[in-house]
């Protein structure tokens, strides 16, 4: 904000102000994007017009060119210097009343990045004088596109030569690795060449399968539009199985600017060593601030990647330990990893010099003792006319019988299984008879002992015809003499009760019959030949 005053010691002192806003954004392309000078002014002072000039930011030189000028109650004008903002740009012009004039982009471009400053022009009673406001400047933003291209040099990689005696010419700007190997009683080198020099770059076309080999290390390059102010490009492999490796911490460096649109064009570089790993992988790459832009980035077809034969894996079927005539045909697969994709050959291993199988497959169809041993699978690929290989075995053992439970052998081990349930059921069926015959024992006892103790005098009728008990005997009868000493208790009155025989003259046998104390009987029933005394 600048301030002008004007004085004299006899007059009045006028005073004038302008600004124009400051910390100007824009987007190339949009229209929100303005200028606006706005003033003070004393009332005695008559505005002649508010200009807006522009300077380019790099220019030194002090000429200031008027781009649009604002006169009270006309209409604002662009003069000649101003003419490339025809067509875009909407002028609001100052009156009598308002102090403000804007100059709005419709359609803001890259060279509108420029220093501005607002002019105002007036009269007072020393004349015309002007002032000017502190300037600004306006900074034009682009957006990034999608990267222009991939492209890929192998800056190491690996050949093999046949070793020999003549003395190899390499060019001198490249390094040499040699490592020997023994195949088959030949030697080879691998040689691998580092280049230290500038390559030239194949570029990805559509569709293009790139193809390398396991161990080179390869620069893939990233270029395209980053926008501006610059961003940078961000790297990402994708492999066949898993999840993606992202590479955030790449250089990308500003290569020129892309004056049609505002922008820069950058460049990017990654190097991988190319692994077994990379085979179906794809190398993708995106500017930073487009990574949640759908389709806003390039990549490169799944990868080729050459490799050398490895985990050489033989199944069996059927997996058995052993084996014996019974068993129709053994059949043995094996497996192995490379690219190209490994072929297979199996040999006996007490014969390695004759081949059995060309494929992957070798099936042993005579199951008999002679063909046990052990059976070797080499798989081998070719990579640049050498031919790599890796093996594994297997042994098979066959017997004349193998024994494995048969039907009668079945029903044995059935019976025998039989024959311990049952003697465990018997088991607990006698463990609760016994558990039964003792329990209702006791409990016989105890309801005899209940008799005993209600058997008494009051029990007994003098009526001839009815049912009496049975009492104590004449001494003639086999009266057990220790019960009916048993049977008094000092101080007590008690009925003497005695078990007897029912026919005494009869000899005991193990069918004898015992009255029970409290059985009754009637007398009409007694026979006449019975000779029982019966004291009442």
């Amino acid at each position: 904000m600048a301030l002008v005053q004007c004085s004299d010691v006899k007059k009045n002192i006028f005073a004038v102000e302008i600004s124009i806003n400051q910390n100007i954004t824009g987007l190339v392309g949009n229209n929100d994007t303005h200028l606006t000078c706005s003033f003070i002014k004393d009332i005695k002072i008559r505005v002649i017009n508010v200009a807006i000039i522009a300077k380019n930011k790099n220019d030194v030189s002090p000429k200031k060119k008027q781009v649009a000028i604002f006169q009270p109650d006309k209409v604002a004008v662009l003069p000649p210097s101003g003419d490339y903002l025809s067509g875009r740009v909407t002028l609001t012009n100052i009156t009598k009343v308002s102090t403000t004039a804007t100059l709005r982009f419709d359609n803001l471009q890259c060279e509108d990045e420029k220093d501005y400053m607002c002019i105002l022009y007036y009269i007072n009673d020393y004349g015309a004088i002007h002032v000017e406001s502190e300037p600004t400047r306006i900074l034009v933003k682009a957006f990034p596109s999608m990267p222009s291209s991939i492209s890929y040099v192998a800056i190491a990689s690996i050949e093999i030569a046949k070793e020999d005696n003549s003395s190899a010419n390499f060019s001198k700007n490249r390094n040499i690795i040699s490592l020997s190997t023994n195949r088959n009683r030949k030697s080879s080198i691998y040689i691998m060449f580092t280049d230290t020099v500038t390559l030239t770059t194949t570029p990805f076309t559509e569709k293009s399968v790139p193809s390398f080999r396991e161990g080179e290390t390869i620069q893939f390059t990233c270029t395209g539009n980053i926008g501006k102010p610059p961003g940078r490009f961000v790297w990402q492999i994708i492999p066949q199985h898993g999840e993606p490796i992202v590479y955030s911490n790449e250089t990308t460096v500003v290569v020129d600017q892309i004056p049609e649109l505002c922008s820069f064009r950058g460049i990017s570089n990654l190097k991988v060593e190319i692994s077994a790993d990379h085979v179906k992988a794809k190398f993708r790459c995106y500017e930073e601030s487009q990574a949640d832009v759908l389709g806003m980035f390039v990549e490169t077809e799944p990868l080729d990647v050459f490799y050398t034969v490895r985990h050489v894996n033989i199944t069996k079927q059927p997996n058995q330990a052993k084996y014996d005539k019974k068993t129709s045909t053994i059949t043995l697969t094996c497996k192995g990893d490379g690219n190209p994709e490994p072929t297979y050959k199996w040999f006996r291993q007490e014969n390695t010099r004759k081949m059995i199988s060309s494929t992957n497959l070798f099936i042993i169809y005579d199951v008999i003792q002679n063909n046990s041993g052990g059976y070797i699978c080499q798989a081998y690929n070719t990579i640049d006319n050498v031919e790599y290989n890796a093996n594994n075995s297997v042994q098979i053992d066959i017997v004349d019988n193998l024994w494995l439970p048969t039907e009668s052998d079945s029903l044995k081990i059935s019976a025998v299984h039989a024959v311990y349930v049952i003697l465990i059921i018997c088991v607990v069926v006698i463990g609760a008879l016994v558990v039964k015959y003792y329990y209702n024992r006791s409990k016989r006892k105890k309801r005899e002992q209940n008799q005993k103790l209600t058997c008494n005098d009051s029990n007994v009728n003098p009526v001839t015809n009815s049912t009496i008990p049975l009492l104590e005997l004449d001494g003639d009868s086999d009266v057990n003499k220790e019960t009916k000493h048993n049977s008094r208790s000092s101080g007590e009155e008690k009925t003497l009760v005695t078990t007897v025989d029912i026919n005494p003259k009869l000899e005991a046998t193990s069918d004898s019959i015992y009255a029970d104390p409290c059985d009754k009987i009637k007398l009409g029933h007694l026979s006449d030949e019975t000779d029982i005394d019966i004291n009442v």
